[in-house]
């Protein structure tokens, strides 16, 4: 079954405990963030 909790009654200690949320500082974790990735063409621009 799955339970709903609303958000607004969360505290970000519920949030790490439940959602098993880790702080990472590795530099790799995402990696497309700080890669060279290519521009997008005009014609994708104006779509």
């Amino acid at each position: 079954m799955i339970q709903t909790l609303q958000a607004k009654t969360l505290t970000l200690h519920d949030v790490k405990t439940k959602f098993n949320f880790q702080l990472v500082e590795s530099e790799q974790f995402f990696r497309e963030w700080i890669d060279n990735l290519p521009h997008n063409k005009d014609v994708e621009i104006s779509s």
